[in-house]
């Protein structure tokens, strides 16, 4: 194949100097202020048939008429492709139909050197019709695909390592109703209906982020086109079936197209072509679309997480006063532990975790706002950390919804929306929004409870006050419920009763902690009930409750930094509060957590803590199996500090 050719007689029938305005079914919604777009003098676009022609569209923001030649600048050959597409920075992509993906790089007088490498062979059956054309590169260089079954794959190839990078970022089959996908700038990508719809969606590479789920903004007529491309910027040319060029420019703030869209630029012969496409990058809105990562207050000595694994032992997780995140697995509540402080990038808080798929999942608030998991053998073993993206105020909290399925939940920080991403083939889909109307979350954790049947959650508004989600898929409308109440209520914690409502404490500002219990259908009294005082002191910090054979259990530090527990009672109360262990306690730097710890037939009460130092200590109880007036009889083993590594 002849890649050196250079410029040839016009194409006369690609060539006008007319500009004509042709009518078709748009979304319009009122003006608003965009955001500048700036491009190339020229963007290039590259007609494929057997040759590939190179034409200039000068002026691509405006839609002037086409005022270019269009020289012969691959010679023969290309019919042997499948599918090209065009990336950034003169990068054309050609399919082969046996699965190879060859790179061809135009440098604007001539190939790349390297030019017709095969980078990857994973593209086989992507030559069927229904298929060839729901492919797209973005401004990025990312490439996006819809197959068989609809799930949109995300790509990027690494130059340095030569390495391709691939995700699932949407595992339905929702993509699977386009027959044609283009992307436009970062992330945005057109999906065309067989009805002759378009919708469009903004992904978000780095944050790992739905921007926008996708909204129509075309009603009607794009089937007219044999094939749609864009320059970036939401600058797309259109070839009609009838041999037309034509030009559109979409505005995302407006959810509107600019006035002169579309414009016809050019007259005949662009439906000669196998492939018409742009350069991705030519035009780029303004903006920054990732969220950028949001201020951090650095909490220390934070409480420490528990997970009792599918094995039997019990996990361990909290971050060190240096910022190192701590794991260790215990396989009883006898044995001895070995706790490691792991490398990293400093994290904050309490970790969350959860077990899928025989590992541990820990997930974490880094200083920098991006969370990442980190995955554990249930023996305490690291395997290794991955980032899930940033710009968020709260940490992230993970459960399962399933046996083997997970979730996560986080509060974006530039608007309080609550996002959620859940596992899916190969790892953590990307993060959605979920449809909770107006409501603005602070930074707090969001409390996640599922007791496999129901899956709910507690999150705190930017005023302080309380509310319950009810379950629903990600990304989907999720009903939330007021708790009501005072916005001087600390930090709460919540179980799930065995009817399924929701039990929340949290403490006050007077240091009594609180309770509410939620009603049947998700709704709640809004009204919080005062448990007993504490013992000669007062409560501070986060409660940690834990649901029994015989009713709530629940623990809080004082502020004499020593731990207290009640409990309910038959008739619904609770003790008295107890000073746990007063005589040779040493006092806690750090909320408690409790645990209730079952090994065959027998469930043990456990909590832990750690010290101003870190050290770790272990208090455990069997509780009787009925209700029970008297306190749980506590005894204590101290578990040691972390170890580097």
């Amino acid at each position: 194949m002849n890649f050196r050719g250079r410029r040839a007689p016009i194409r006369a029938a690609l060539v006008s100097a007319l500009l004509a305005v042709t009518p078709l079914a748009i979304t319009t919604a009122p003006a608003a202020a965009a955001v500048a777009l700036r491009c190339s003098a020229a963007a290039p676009l590259f007609a494929v048939d057997d040759n590939v022609r190179y034409i200039e569209h000068q002026d691509p923001e405006t839609g002037k008429a086409l005022e270019s030649d269009s020289p012969v600048i691959g010679n023969g050959g290309w019919a042997q492709f499948s599918r090209v597409i065009a990336g950034p920075n003169g990068v054309i992509w050609a399919f082969r139909p046996n699965g190879e993906l060859l790179r061809y790089i135009w440098t604007g007088d001539g190939w790349s050197d390297n030019s017709g490498e095969v980078l990857d062979n994973d593209w086989a059956g992507w030559d069927q019709p229904q298929y060839r054309n729901r492919i797209a590169v973005d401004e990025r260089g990312d490439i996006y695909s819809a197959g068989a079954g609809g799930v949109l794959i995300w790509r990027r190839y690494d130059d340095a390592t030569h390495t391709w990078t691939k995700k699932v970022i949407d595992s339905s089959s929702f993509w699977g109703q386009y027959d044609l996908l283009v992307a436009s700038g970062d992330g945005v990508l057109f999906g065309r209906r067989p009805d002759g719809n378009l919708d469009r969606a903004r992904y978000n590479a780095p944050s790992q982020r739905w921007l926008q789920e996708t909204i129509r903004v075309g009603n009607g007529g794009w089937d007219d086109y044999k094939s749609i491309t864009s320059a970036g910027g939401d600058v797309l040319y259109v070839a009609t079936w009838g041999g037309d060029l034509r030009w559109y420019r979409y505005q995302e703030d407006s959810n509107s197209w600019t006035a002169n869209s579309p414009s016809t630029i050019g007259f005949g012969g662009w439906s000669d072509f196998t492939d018409l496409v742009a350069t991705s990058n030519a035009c780029k809105l303004q903006k920054n679309f990732t969220p950028p990562n949001a201020p951090v207050t650095v909490r220390t000595h934070a409480r420490t997480a528990l997970l009792q694994s599918a094995t039997g032992a019990l996990e361990y997780s909290y971050v060190d006063a240096s910022g190192a995140l701590v794991v260790g697995s215990q396989p009883n509540l006898g044995a001895d532990i070995t706790l490691r402080a792991l490398d990293g990038p400093p994290v904050n808080g309490t970790p969350s975790l959860a077990e899928a798929n025989g590992t541990v999942q820990v997930i974490t608030q880094g200083r920098d706002s991006v969370v990442r998991a980190t995955t554990v053998k249930p023996d305490g073993t690291p395997l290794g950390a991955a980032e899930l993206g940033g710009g968020f105020s709260s940490p992230a909290t993970v459960g399962n919804t399933g046996p083997n399925t997970l979730a996560l939940l986080a509060v974006n920080a530039a608007d309080g929306k609550l996002l959620c991403r859940v596992t899916g083939d190969g790892g953590f889909l990307p993060w959605r929004r979920q449809q909770t109307g107006t409501v603005p979350f602070g930074a707090e954790a969001p409390v996640y409870l599922t007791d496999g049947a129901t899956k709910k959650a507690l999150l705190r508004n930017r005023d302080g006050v309380y509310y319950s989600t009810a379950d629903s898929s990600c990304g989907g409308s999720t009903p939330t419920a007021s708790l009501g109440g005072p916005a001087t209520l600390g930090a709460a914690t919540a179980v799930l009763n065995a009817d399924h409502t929701m039990q929340a404490y949290a403490v006050g500002a007077d240091g009594v902690v609180y309770t509410q219990k939620q009603l049947p259908g998700d709704s709640w009294p809004q009204l919080w009930t005062a448990l007993p005082a504490l013992s000669g002191a007062k409560a501070v910090g986060q409660p940690s409750a834990v649901l029994t054979p015989g009713g709530i259990e629940v623990v809080v530090r004082d502020d004499q930094n020593h731990v207290q527990s009640t409990g309910q009672t038959a008739d619904g109360g609770y003790r008295p509060w107890v000073s746990v262990d007063p005589d040779h306690f040493v006092a806690t730097a750090t909320d408690p957590t409790l645990a209730l710890v079952q090994a065959g037939a027998t469930k043990t009460l456990a909590f832990v803590y750690r010290d101003a130092d870190d050290f770790v200590y272990l208090y455990s109880s069997t509780p009787a199996a009925a209700a029970k007036a008297a306190s749980p009889g506590f005894t204590v083993k101290k578990l040691g500090k972390a170890v580097k590594g």
